[in-house]
């Protein structure tokens, strides 16, 4: 009996540990700052802490970095497309057409995306994104806590055009947006 009875117990007490992640808990309304401490609070009740000493700013980066990223994400994009034309069953005259107006337009599009870089983003030293990694730890009603998973977030400058905002949105990984701690994160540690 007592061989059955404990994994069963088990079973039932691992899918509450699971659900302690942050991702299954309702959205945190209610934040209170400490000096080195962001306290936030779910509807429930239950706390969620980052530690100013678990938060690391991976990196920053500004219009320099912009600008690179725009050009890889260009030449990369057309690379890819004109291998697509390469490997088509149209004949040669015609892949040779798209394959040069491929290059035509990759060189069109990268200028105007400079450009517009160039003329809405403010001073070429002013920061324009902080990237941070960080390890909340989660309270329950209990009091019982346990330390999620390490998230990561990349804060955008308030200050910049929305243009350039609307960029680093289309060039950031999608991992650093979903995290559910961005707003807060940002408005406690990152300093533009």
């Amino acid at each position: 009996m007592k061989r059955f009875l404990l994994p069963l117990i088990a079973a039932i007490a691992l899918p509450t540990i699971v659900n302690a992640d942050i991702r299954k808990i309702p959205e945190a309304l209610r934040q209170s700052f400490s000096k080195d401490t962001l306290i936030l609070e779910t509807k429930a009740g239950e706390t969620i802490e980052i530690k100013k000493k678990s938060v690391e700013i991976i990196n920053t980066k500004d219009k320099s970095d912009l600008i690179f990223a725009t050009q890889i994400f260009y030449k990369k994009h057309y690379k890819e497309e004109r291998a697509s034309f390469k490997e088509s069953s149209w004949n040669k005259g015609t892949k040779e057409y798209f394959i040069e107006n491929s290059r035509n337009l990759e060189k069109k599009e990268l200028q105007d995306n400079l450009w517009v870089i160039n003329k809405h983003s403010p001073k070429s030293s002013a920061l324009h994104v902080f990237s941070f990694s960080f390890i909340p730890i989660f309270t329950d009603l209990n009091g019982k806590k346990s330390v999620l998973q390490k998230e990561y977030v990349q804060c955008l400058n308030p200050n910049l055009p929305n243009v350039i905002k609307d960029m680093w949105n289309f060039l950031m990984s999608p991992n650093y947006l979903d995290s559910k701690y961005v707003d807060f994160v940002c408005e406690k540690y990152a300093k533009f």
